[in-house]
């Protein structure tokens, strides 16, 4: 990352002259700028602000596991950035030729429930549809979502698992 242990990791690299490589997985002034943003998850990306440069700079390769990265990092000083899709088996991923489902559609979202990783605008696309949801995480809005579900009367449709520790 980007954030404490990206200058930890920079430190290293300049005390030992050993290669650093850095995989971004986050656009960090996006969450700056989302206004739902909790006060905790704020405080943390400012004090983050300043070694996102420093880290990105001294890197010698950095990965974005998304498109949307790549800007953010060329604009913090990430010499080469390059995507690196955080997929498993990427060979194996074809364009579907057909979306037709016999059966109840099964959703996973696997991820912190926080507002800049906000599943609502899932949870609000199942109504009058045959799917179901599994939220599997931890985070400031589970109640908010929990309360949401109930109000739309979904609560045969999504299921709520907590995060667990490593």
């Amino acid at each position: 990352g980007n954030f404490i242990n990206g200058y930890a990791g920079a430190r290293v690299k300049e005390e030992l002259d050993i290669p650093f490589f850095v995989s971004l997985h986050t656009q960090p002034d996006q969450t700056r700028a989302n206004p739902e943003v909790d006060f905790k998850t704020k405080i943390f990306y400012a004090l983050s602000k300043g070694v996102e440069k420093y880290t990105l700079k001294r890197a010698d390769k950095v990965s974005c596991v998304y498109g949307s990265i790549l800007d953010y990092a060329k604009n913090n000083g990430a010499a080469d950035p390059f995507i690196a899709y955080n997929v498993l088996n990427p060979d194996k991923i074809v364009p579907k030729n057909e979306y037709s489902n016999s059966g109840t559609l099964k959703i996973l979202y696997v991820g912190r429930v926080i507002p800049a990783k906000n599943p609502e605008n899932i949870i609000r696309a199942l109504q009058d549809t045959k799917a179901e949801l599994t939220v599997v995480g931890s985070g400031s809005k589970e109640q908010e979502l929990t309360e949401l579900v109930n109000t739309l009367k979904l609560e045969d449709q999504v299921r709520f698992i907590p995060s667990m520790p490593n």
